[in-house]
């Protein structure tokens, strides 16, 4: 119960002496009686720190009034409802400037010429990238040229023909139907517009979509225009192998 009472009174304590009115009143109150504070720290004695508080600070109840507590509040209230305005402005005034000069300095920037050093160096750079991009597309050109031969020399994988035999045996007319629809729609498209163009019971299409993702011919991306769908290479595989055999018969 103590505690409590204890946190709640030093709540209210701090959100008193945050407030901006009693702020400003204390740094008010302590100018305007400069000399009270000089009196009350002194070595003086006692009798004498009163007499002096008594001629100099204090020596009259208007005294008291005036300085202790009208002139005070008067200039705590100006600095409160009235400096704000002219602090706005020259705030304002202040940041346009600023921005003025930012805005000469980008200009005489932009319009400042290279110099032949600086020029010399940007054209040194540019023929050494340009250079390391000739010398990395002859290196790729090269490696794909290396690549097709070793394609080309290699005899067909009997392991690779006879999983695609196995996948065109497995590929139903209705799957296929699917991937033609995918087809025709470059490779890849809204798993909702495959659906409703196929024509066909919805929940066949989608058991056929599921076949065809668990064996790998298609996959599902998730797009900003919702689920998409598209071949993988195995996909494309198993179609053009499956349009070949059925051309032949």
């Amino acid at each position: 119960m103590i505690e409590d009472i204890l946190q709640s009174a030093k709540q209210t304590l701090v959100e008193r002496f945050s407030s901006p009115l009693l702020g400003a009143f204390l740094i008010s109150w302590v100018v305007w009686n400069w000399k009270f504070l000089v009196i009350l720290f002194s070595d003086a004695s006692v009798t004498t720190t009163f007499d002096l508080v008594h001629r100099l600070a204090f020596p009259d109840w208007t005294a008291i009034l005036l300085k202790g507590f009208a002139f005070p509040l008067m200039t705590s209230l100006a600095y409160v409802f009235l400096y704000p305005y002219p602090a706005r402005f020259v705030y304002e005034f202040t940041l346009k400037r600023q921005r003025e000069i930012n805005e000469i300095k980008q200009r005489i920037t932009n319009e400042t010429p290279l110099t032949l050093e600086r020029s010399t160096q940007l054209r040194a750079e540019f023929v050494a990238r340009d250079r390391r991009s000739s010398e990395e597309i002859q290196r790729l050109n090269e490696e794909i040229t290396s690549l097709k031969a070793a394609l080309d020399s290699k005899p067909a994988d009997s392991g690779s023909l006879s999983k695609t035999v196995h996948l065109n045996n497995e590929l139903s007319p209705s799957e296929f139907s699917l991937l033609h629809l995918l087809s025709t729609s470059g490779g890849s498209a809204n798993e909702f517009e495959i659906i409703k163009k196929s024509g066909i019971d919805r929940i066949k299409v989608e058991f056929d979509l599921g076949e065809l993702l668990n064996r790998n011919l298609i996959e599902r991306l998730t797009t900003a225009t919702g689920r998409a769908i598209r071949f993988t290479q195995e996909g494309r595989r198993a179609f053009l192998n499956y349009k070949k055999s059925d051309g032949d018969t």
